[in-house]
């Protein structure tokens, strides 16, 4: 019923229909279990992990805009104030693109990856990750380097996290 909802408000919303139909297509997939089975695995660690880059890439943009030409009070606020601005909107809008876009896009890599075994798959799943990145440059070309970095930070954190002990509060299940 929720997702019903969800994919009504996308149609309702005033979002381009290009992004409608990724969101439409993305949240379908909901319905299939062998989906729903590989967002839930390691108590979802996709999720989590979506969630933590949604965080982390703002930060990691910040870096770069936080940059002074001038060393005055007033410019001083107002950079600061953009910056925060822009934090907001790249956490926000950037989360919602990491999860629709992102969290299948890890389960389609891990997919084919795994049938890979070794070293190899690590780099068919970092290839695939990042260039899945790319391929969103067809969807909004404005947002390249966001994307692709999202991408590999989400591939980063997705390969940690498979390699962590159960007991971190990554893995820790959902209460």
């Amino acid at each position: 019923m929720t997702l019903i909802v969800c994919i009504t408000l996308i149609f309702i919303s005033i979002t381009p229909s290009y992004i409608k139909g990724v969101l439409i297509f993305f949240s379908a997939l909901l319905f299939f279990p062998a989906f729903r089975e590989k967002l839930t695995q390691d108590c979802f660690r996709k999720v989590k992990v979506a969630l933590l880059t949604s965080m982390l890439l703002p930060i990691i943009f910040m870096i770069d805009l936080f940059t002074f030409s001038s060393s005055s009070v007033t410019d001083y606020f107002e950079a600061l104030i953009g910056t925060l601005f822009i934090l907001i909107l790249f956490g926000f809008y950037g989360s919602i693109g990491t999860i629709f876009y992102g969290i299948p896009a890890s389960i389609f890599a891990d997919y084919f990856s795994n049938k890979f075994g070794g070293k190899i798959r690590i780099f068919i799943s970092g290839f695939l990750h990042i260039g899945l990145g790319f391929a969103t440059y067809f969807i909004v070309p404005e947002y390249l380097l966001f994307t692709v970095c999202a991408s590999a930070i989400f591939f980063m954190l997705d390969e940690i996290a498979k390699g962590l002990k159960h007991n971190t509060w990554l893995m820790r299940g959902v209460s």
